[in-house]
């Protein structure tokens, strides 16, 4: 965030106030008029520029972190057992204590989060599925050729993963 946005937003917010309170307070006030106007102008331009700042500095985290995680390539499969649902290019990384997928199909990524502490079970049936369920009954089905790779990197950071690698 640039320190304009929250100088322009709050200045921006005054000149509002300001020019509102004249507008309706101090009518024989010539400026009034103009003053609400360049206050809401500048207010808006502020929150404007605040959302777009903000969302550009997650998406760039987000860029970040996918070039050092250990992924599952975009072309794996995923099915949401609970729901009976199946999708394609889910992009699966290891970050830390969570399991992070991000459903690249759609036009905005759909990114969840699967802390360690939530899993209940993660199965490895080789060579290609891993089976997530986790306490609140949601289960995972994911498939994937690389998925040996991944399983090695959770056994690497502690994870515990039933089933044995083909």
């Amino acid at each position: 965030m640039t320190p304009l946005t929250p100088r322009l937003l709050v200045c921006g917010v005054f000149g509002l106030v300001y020019g509102l309170f004249a507008y309706f307070f101090m009518p024989d006030f010539p400026d009034a008029p103009r003053w609400a106007l360049i206050g809401g102008l500048a207010a808006f331009g502020g929150l404007l520029l605040f959302m777009t700042i903000s969302d550009d500095r997650r998406t760039r985290r987000y860029e970040k972190a996918e070039k050092r995680l250990p992924c599952v390539p975009t072309f794996c499969m995923a099915a949401n057992l609970r729901e009976e649902r199946k999708v394609s290019g889910v992009n699966v990384y290891l970050c830390g204590t969570e399991i992070i997928l991000i459903n690249v199909s759609k036009r905005e990524p759909v990114i969840t989060r699967l802390p360690r502490h939530e899993l209940r079970k993660l199965i490895l049936v080789p060579p290609v599925e891993l089976r997530l369920e986790t306490y609140d009954g949601t289960r995972l089905l994911l498939l994937s050729p690389y998925m040996e790779d991944f399983i090695r990197h959770l056994r690497m950071g502690g994870w515990p993963v039933d089933g044995q690698p083909s």
